[in-house]
């Protein structure tokens, strides 16, 4: 019990500061909306590796100042504001019109890990439900080369992350060599060697 002339207990120290919450999210498998995103590992049809980037030249500001300035490249890009300036250390959200046969809006949204030297990222077409013939993935790769300064992660690993189904040979083309024995065959002398 404690006494009203009894001194309080010292208060416990203030809160630390609210970390990142943003996040980006999934595409959804149900929406008929055009997306790509790095959150969709279990779906390589919606999904894009994150880029990498080198922590010990550039800061997560360094990098989405990058970023911006590729988008900008674009004459239909506008960059929308920040929640907050602390938010805009490590986030950027922008509209961008498709020139295709509607002028499709697409959203554009980047998320820049610095602990891990990471850039997750999203894009989806929010007007339009027609297929965008990959016009996402392309702009997104567009972004990336623009920047100069990001690498796809697993890139040096030759991964799922990095090498589409295509290139890996089980697209369409792959299937036809494996069936008429078209494959290069490499790497069968070391199972038979063993």
């Amino acid at each position: 019990m404690a006494f009203a002339d009894e001194e309080a207990a010292p208060s416990s120290p203030p809160p630390a500061p609210a970390a990142k919450t943003k996040a980006i999210e999934k595409c959804s498998t149900s929406s008929k909306y055009p997306c790509v995103s790095t959150s969709n590992v279990k779906n390589l049809d919606l999904y894009l590796p994150p880029w990498t980037y080198d922590a010990s030249q550039y800061n997560s500001i360094e990098v989405l100042a990058r970023i911006k300035g590729a988008l900008m490249t674009d004459p239909t890009c506008q960059i929308l504001p920040a929640d907050s300036d602390q938010e805009a250390k490590y986030y950027l959200k922008a509209q961008v019109k498709r020139s295709d046969l509607f002028w499709t809006i697409d959203e554009v949204e980047f998320l820049v890990d610095d602990e891990n030297q990471v850039v997750f990222f999203r894009s989806l077409a929010t007007s339009s439900d027609v297929n965008d013939f990959g016009a996402n993935k392309k702009r997104l790769e567009d972004i990336r080369k623009k920047a100069g300064i990001f690498g796809v992660m697993g890139q040096s690993l030759n991964t799922a992350d990095s090498v589409s189904n295509a290139e890996r040979g089980y697209g369409p083309l792959g299937q036809l060599k494996a069936f008429y024995g078209l494959q290069s065959g490499a790497g069968f002398e070391d199972v038979l060697a063993e």
